[in-house]
């Protein structure tokens, strides 16, 4: 099958798998926990595991809670809660403990009187933090907050890295990254639905890898067919071209997608407790964690790729010199198709990162998502693949900082007056070449 009609096909088989998708496990497990405060109060339990249940025969999804109860004299040492097959929000509508199921009547008035309400809330928070390590509230709200911006940090690093191998090696801006992530995303949404009640392992692997070969796809055939042919074009042609590749893409997708939001289960979503001060919890995901770590191995792996490769020693002698690098034996053209490759892969893990986590991505959200990293390869040093990814991290923590301490509203307007500045006072970045460098192209 030829590229651009495998591309297509990924895309339209993931508008086909939405509607498989269901909600996240980790708002069925904060129900399930609530559920648990209910049937022992006043006592007190605390939720020491909980994993989703594949579905039962009637298509419910589930979760089981294993529970150590504060009072020896409660009997509740493990929880099933199943939830309505359909809907937006999970609904709980089966429950069963050691004793076996609760009943119909005992359920309702679960559901309508504790469920959602204050008590049940300061309870679970309450349970959430006995026997916790125990910090300072500032110090415990000042974690919380960096550990929030870890996936903004990474998904901004991975899309700023991809400007600058672009940028580094031409000189130019593609206005294009942002759908493509949203390429990335669709394809993390294949292969959640594929793989929807396997290990948590394999969703992984299958969605992230799917999301990063269909922008990797996308952004080859871009280059053979757009970018690659505007190489010696002068003024801003090219630039005004990728906002064409970005506005076709963006409607692209939406007639796959018929304009609704694609949603998955969120994996590894369920929260982890690191520390209490108060009945405040300071709580990370499993998955931002891997997010960020993923980030992570992705900048290490390209920064040995440039230093230890015959292709980062092309893209360096061509970022260089790319008149004299061609005369030497550097393939402008393959040279050209690898980075665009290799840099709209980065953009779609970070746009299966984006589904993974979130448990969803639109078209009409990513290009916002692009401007943002954008903005973190400017400030870092467009062109410096180090930078960009430190100017990811240094956004997130700012937008991350504002939200929680100032008022939300400003945050863009912060973030855009920290751009103005920082090309005024150094048009390079922070960590970038000082003046900018004119390229011959081959």
């Amino acid at each position: 099958m030829r590229p651009v009609g495998l591309a297509l096909c990924l895309i339209v088989l993931a508008g086909l798998l939405a509607g498989c998708a269901r909600t996240a496990d980790r708002d069925e497990a904060a129900i399930c926990a609530s559920a648990a405060a209910g049937l022992v109060t006043p006592a007190r339990v605390r939720v020491t595991d909980a994993g989703p249940l594949p579905r039962d025969v009637q298509g419910r999804p589930g979760v089981r809670l294993t529970l150590a109860p504060d009072d020896p004299d409660v009997v509740l040492p493990w929880l099933v809660c199943r939830f309505a097959a359909e809907g937006p929000d999970p609904q709980l509508v089966d429950l069963v403990t050691i004793r076996g199921p609760l009943d119909e009547t005992h359920l309702v008035l679960l559901r309508r009187f504790w469920l959602g309400s204050e008590e049940a809330s300061a309870a679970a928070r309450e349970e959430t933090a006995f026997a916790l390590p125990r910090l300072p509230f500032r110090l415990a709200y000042a974690l919380q907050q960096a550990l929030n911006a870890l996936p903004d940090a990474a998904v901004y690093g991975l899309i700023a890295a991809a400007y600058s191998l672009i940028y580094g090696l031409y000189g130019r801006i593609n206005f294009a990254f942002g759908e493509l992530a949203a390429v990335g995303g669709l394809g993390a949404v294949i292969g959640a639905g594929l793989t929807r009640d396997a290990p948590a392992a394999a969703i992984l692997i299958l969605a992230g890898g799917l999301g990063t070969y269909a922008a990797a796809l996308h952004g080859a055939v871009l280059d053979r067919l757009v970018l690659w042919r505007l190489r010696r074009a002068t003024g801003q042609h090219g630039l005004v071209a990728t906002i064409g590749v970005a506005l076709v893409l963006r409607e692209y997708l939406r007639l796959a997608t018929s304009s609704q939001p694609l949603w998955v289960a969120p994996v590894l979503a369920e929260p982890l407790h690191l520390a209490a001060a108060g009945d405040f919890v300071v709580t990370v995901t499993p998955m931002a964690l891997l997010l960020a770590g993923a980030a992570a191995l992705a900048s290490a792996g390209l920064l040995a790729m440039f230093r230890l490769t015959g292709f980062g020693r092309d893209w360096r002698a061509s970022a260089d010199d790319p008149l004299a690098a061609s005369l030497m034996g550097v393939d402008p053209r393959r040279l050209s198709l690898r980075t665009a490759a290799l840099a709209t892969a980065l953009v779609g893990l970070a746009g299966a990162g984006v589904t993974l986590n979130y448990g969803g991505i639109g078209f009409d959200y990513t290009t916002g998502l692009g401007l943002k990293a954008l903005i973190a390869a400017v400030i870092g040093g467009i062109g410096s693949v180090p930078g960009a990814f430190l100017g990811g991290i240094g956004i997130a923590l700012i937008e991350t900082a504002w939200s929680a301490y100032l008022p939300t509203e400003n945050r863009d307007l912060a973030v855009d007056v920290l751009l103005i500045v920082t090309l005024v006072m150094r048009p390079g970045g922070l960590f970038g070449i000082r003046e900018p460098v004119t390229r011959r192209q081959p």
